[in-house]
Formats: C-alpha cells, sequence, structure tokens
C-alpha cells in the first residue's frame, strides 16, 4: 500500500535563476522627457500655424474694412461738396441767400477761466 504523505511537510520550491535584464529608471525618464518635450514642440507648432492663419484672416478683413472707410469717406465728400449741396437744394425747392449784415449775431469769445483765476476768495461756502 502507498503510504499517505502528511500533510504538515513544507514544500520547498526552487527557483531557476533566469537572466532577466532590468529596464533602467534612467533611460525610460529620459525616454518620457523626449516623448513630452516632443510632444509640446508639435503642439507648440500647430498652435503659431493657427495664429498665423487667424491673423492672416483678420489682416485681410483689416484691408476690406479700410477700403470701405475710403469708399464712404469719398461718398461722404462728393455729397458735402457744394456743387452737390446746391443741387439739392434745388431739387427740394430750397432758396438759400446769405443773411444780411443786421440779422448775423456775432458771440465774442468769454474769457471766464480766467476771470476765475483773478477771484480773490471772498466768497466761502461752509
Amino acid at each position: 500500500m502507498t503510504r499517505k504523505r502528511s500533510r504538515n511537510r513544507v514544500k520547498t520550491r526552487t527557483r531557476k535563476t533566469m537572466a532577466v535584464k532590468v529596464f533602467p529608471g534612467a533611460f525610460a525618464s529620459l525616454l518620457l522627457l523626449a516623448t513630452v518635450l516632443s510632444l509640446g514642440y508639435l503642439w507648440l507648432g500647430s498652435r503659431c500655424d493657427n495664429l498665423g492663419r487667424q491673423i492672416s484672416s483678420l489682416e485681410k478683413q483689416l484691408d476690406q474694412k479700410q477700403r470701405e472707410v475710403l469708399n464712404e469717406k469719398f461718398k461722404w465728400s462728393n455729397m458735402t461738396s457744394t456743387l452737390q449741396i446746391e443741387k439739392l437744394l434745388q431739387k427740394h425747392g430750397i432758396e438759400m441767400t446769405w443773411p444780411s449784415e443786421e440779422s448775423v449775431v456775432r458771440l465774442r469769445r468769454t474769457d471766464t477761466h480766467l476771470q476765475l483765476a483773478q477771484a480773490t476768495g471772498g466768497v466761502v461756502n461752509d
């Protein structure tokens, strides 16, 4: 008959020694740093390209607005010319003449700021 093995016996394993290459931590951190720097460089490059496109589109809008302003100034100067105003007055049936000398009121510029500076200061507000 076979003998029963006792359960109290401790099993011992023998480990086989294997050659395991350990990935060095310094090399891993250097590789991680290079990866982070390259991704940051790519992100900055794409950001700069995007900003460049935005700037060029805004410059085009600025040129367009400047042309519109110049066009409106030209229209305004044509509308406010004396010949154009006379045509509009005739079109609407408005007759305008220069005022007579008696109806002109001339105002002189007062020097109130000089008068206030020369005040004696006798009035005190409490």
